[in-house]
């Protein structure tokens, strides 16, 4: 028993060499979700990362359910240590509530290949984007921007110093006609 038991832990630590690994990076969390407009269609990326150091990953991406699709291949090769960028296409129903909250699934799948051996480790990532409808026709009262405030202020000494001049020389014509 004792021998199963040391022969499959160094099966293990084995195997694990011979993994890749590889990561999804996305700007959208539960605390930064998509927020869309009914009807709205919107371009955004994903980034994919192979964070091995050995091995050269071939990831599938597919979308689960609707509401999203993989703009261009499908099919990510990436080397050892670097990221790609993946373009997907995102829409809200027509008829989406605002205020109501969802997500889309993505599965990123690696492609093994099979050379000589019996045993094939493949790693599944699923990431989702949380997507809020939000209404976007209303204006947001933003505030008054630098250049905006200069120019205002140019604009008030100017008049500011109209009126003293004006009056200056009203004073000086009613001083000349004595």
């Amino acid at each position: 028993m004792k021998k199963i038991i040391t022969f499959t832990f160094i099966l293990l630590i084995i195997s694990l060499n011979f993994l890749s690994a590889f990561d999804v990076i996305s700007p959208y969390n539960k605390e930064n979700p998509l927020e869309l407009s009914p009807g709205e269609i919107k371009k955004i990326q994903l980034t994919l990362k192979n964070t091995g150091e050995n091995e050269n990953v071939t990831l599938t991406a597919t979308v689960l359910g609707t509401g999203a699709s993989i703009l261009g291949d499908a099919i990510y090769p990436i080397s050892p240590g670097t990221e790609i960028p993946i373009s997907l296409e995102v829409s809200a129903p027509e008829n989406a509530s605002v205020g109501k909250e969802y997500e889309i699934d993505i599965s990123f799948n690696e492609v093994t290949t099979q050379e000589g051996g019996i045993l094939s480790i493949t790693s599944l990532v699923t990431t989702k984007i949380p997507i809020k409808i939000v209404d976007k026709t209303k204006t947001e009262n933003t505030p008054i921007g630098l250049t905006s405030l200069l120019i205002l202020g140019v604009i008030g000494i100017a008049i500011i110093t109209k009126i003293f001049l004006t009056g200056k020389e009203n004073k000086v014509k009613k001083k000349k006609s004595i």
